[in-house]
């Protein structure tokens, strides 16, 4: 029998630390990996890169790799995926939504996409990478469609639908890239610049919206109508 005042054998004493320290572990491991991607990609052409070399380079035997990542395109795919977590962490629910918190999430973003640059260049490069960003492409769709629903954007008008894929393609990872690489801005000024242009669009839009008549609704509006003809 159990003594009196002895723990008992299943409350919070008892509980196996294990577990957690396994998957912190493991966590740890799956960086360390995916940060040796990375600098190998510094270095070389994403078809170049062999796991035994990225074993080398994080000090992670191919056994323990192969565990998390079972080949090479899933390393490729797991360090394309990785360049946005922290911003996506910081974002949690909140949806992102032009004039409240736009350009503080897409700075951050590309803040962190500026520090995975041969990340981001080699998902450009290989199919893998072109299968993991239209992946990320469907979450970014939603993401827009719903900050610009709170801000009073009728997305299901023909002006909505093209503010939405308009947003998309400014914000994209291609004219992260264009905007660092080609024309040399600072990734602060980059997306201030971005951010401007979505909200001056996002404040056109919806005084259109507003000012249009009942009967323009699914029609577009007539300047809508005479650009699609």
């Amino acid at each position: 029998m159990r003594p009196p005042g002895a723990p008992d054998a299943a409350g919070p004493e008892a509980v196996d630390p294990a577990p957690d320290l396994r998957a912190a572990h493991a966590a740890e491991t799956r960086r360390r990996i995916v940060a040796a991607v990375n600098l190998l990609l510094e270095e070389e052409h994403p078809s170049a890169i062999s796991v035994p070399a990225v074993a080398r380079r994080s000090g992670v035997s191919l056994a323990t790799i192969y565990r998390h990542f079972p080949n090479k395109e899933a390393l490729l795919e797991a360090t394309a995926v990785s360049v946005d977590q922290s911003t996506r962490a910081w974002l949690g629910d909140r949806s992102i939504a032009p004039g409240r918190n736009l350009g503080e999430f897409l700075g951050r973003m590309w803040s962190e996409l500026s520090e995975n640059l041969p990340a981001v260049r080699a998902s450009h490069l290989s199919p893998m990478g072109l299968e993991v960003r239209r992946l990320r492409s469907e979450r970014r769709h939603a993401d827009a469609v719903r900050g610009l629903q709170e801000v009073g954007i009728d997305v299901e008008r023909r002006s909505g639908q093209r503010l939405v894929r308009i947003s998309l393609v400014l914000t994209s990872s291609s004219v992260c890239l264009e905007q660092l690489d080609r024309l040399g801005l600072p990734v602060t000024q980059a997306a201030e610049d971005v951010t401007w242009a979505i909200e001056t669009l996002t404040t056109v839009v919806r005084r259109h919206q507003r000012r249009a008549a009942p009967s323009e609704h699914e029609a577009g509006g007539p300047s809508e109508r005479r650009s699609a003809t």
